[in-house]
């Protein structure tokens, strides 16, 4: 008898565990159509960005972001772009976009962040 309840209790304890570990890795792993990805046609744009090429990645991120203007990485990459090539005002306006675009939390606050740098250097 005493074996048996012990079989059941650990098939209990087994199954709650299983359980408790699907629903974290449901609840951490959510991605719904709206979540911020990178694009794949971003990513070599990041690459040349840093290794150093901004005038390469700056001509890149224009012609990208005439094609996806939502594309908020895409914006932000090209505020960064700017602000490494001293065009303070061309930087204001895509981390503006960012803000704008409100897709991603962290970007809204570096943009936040890097304008109020620009303001008072």
């Amino acid at each position: 008898m005493k074996k048996s309840c012990f079989k059941i209790i650990l098939g209990l304890l087994l199954i709650a565990n299983i359980s408790v570990c699907a629903n974290a890795a449901t609840k951490t792993r959510v991605i719904t159509p709206s979540s911020p990805t990178v694009s794949e046609s971003l990513k070599p744009i990041i690459k040349d960005y840093r290794e150093g090429n901004y005038t390469q990645s700056m001509l890149k991120l224009e012609d990208l972001i005439q094609k996806e203007p939502n594309n908020a990485y895409a914006n932000y990459y090209l505020a960064l772009t700017y602000t490494r090539l001293g065009e303070k005002e061309k930087a204001q306006k895509f981390y503006n976009n960012v803000i704008a675009l409100n897709t991603n939390m962290s970007l809204n606050y570096y943009s936040k962040k890097a304008l109020a740098c620009l303001d008072d250097p």
